[in-house]
């Protein structure tokens, strides 16, 4: 499916305690991202980068209308590379709250960030 967004790409916030997205080893990153409206389409890329050791574990997409009851809506597996990344495209989503977890599975460092891109007819 080829498409074009034109919108504003946005950076997914990482919580206060976690502000560099780190991972080590089997720790978890949580970012997050809302918006004040709702878009026809949506891409959203996550980047999980490897600084040393074995990369493996998961990334999941969560998203919530209220922003406090979050569903899982897709995930990432992680691979053994230097960089994981992925677009997930939402056509229609209802939801304005957005939010990553992503855990790491064996002994390694890394860190994470995403992206938002939203448009409108």
């Amino acid at each position: 499916m080829a498409f074009s967004l034109l919108g504003i790409c946005q950076s997914f916030n990482h919580t206060a305690s976690n502000p560099t997205g780190a991972i080590l080893n089997t720790s978890s990153d949580t970012m997050n991202f809302s918006t004040a409206k709702s878009y026809s389409v949506v891409a959203i890329q996550p980047v999980v980068t490897k600084a040393t050791g074995t990369m493996a574990g998961k990334s999941y997409l969560y998203t919530s209308l209220d922003g406090v009851n979050y569903v899982i809506n897709d995930s990432l597996v992680l691979g053994n590379v230097t960089t994981n990344s992925n677009i997930w495209v939402k056509a229609n989503p209802p939801y304005v709250y957005w939010r990553i977890v992503t855990g790491g599975a064996t002994t390694v460092t890394g860190t994470t960030s995403a992206k938002f891109v939203g448009k409108n007819p």
